[in-house]
């Protein structure tokens, strides 16, 4: 089986974010989609021992910097969306902060997966074939880890 954790808004809280990497690694989780307000190369350092996929947030500031680190970590990333498959799973990521973007996403029902950040707020809801999911923020300890069959954890320990 093959996992996937999902986290955004890190603003800089890197104990939380070590206590969501920690738990990643206990689970395998192999791949690591962050949606966005990554802020620092620090925190995208720390992202390095997995396959990361990123998109830019609306606190990205120094997105020179985080390119070069993300270059570093040979992270997957993109300035406003980001589409890929999974493990056989189809994926649209974005922060959230551009909402026509989003509602585009979701309406087109061509996702298995429609992730954002932005609202800090966890919430997962299948609107028709899709899973529209936001793992909360980091801020507040909020992740999410998802399976190759689309089942999604919040906050596993």
């Amino acid at each position: 089986m093959q996992l996937m954790g999902i986290i955004s808004d890190t603003h800089d809280e890197y104990d939380k974010l070590t206590k969501a990497l920690t738990v990643f690694e206990n689970y395998g989780v192999d791949t690591i989609l962050h949606c966005g307000d990554v802020e620092t190369p620090e925190t995208v350092e720390m992202l390095g021992p997995w396959n990361c996929r990123l998109v830019f947030g609306n606190r990205d500031f120094a997105r020179e910097k985080l390119a070069k680190a993300l270059d570093g970590i040979n992270a997957i990333y993109a300035p406003d969306t980001l589409e890929f498959e999974w493990s056989g799973l189809k994926f649209f990521a974005t922060h959230g902060d551009n909402k026509t973007a989003l509602d585009k996403a979701i309406n087109s029902q061509q996702y298995d997966f429609v992730c954002s950040g932005h609202t800090h707020v966890y919430s997962c809801e299948k609107i028709g074939r899709t899973t529209v999911l936001n793992p909360g923020a980091i801020k507040f300890g909020s992740y999410v880890i998802v399976d190759d069959s689309g089942c999604v954890m919040h906050n596993p320990e």
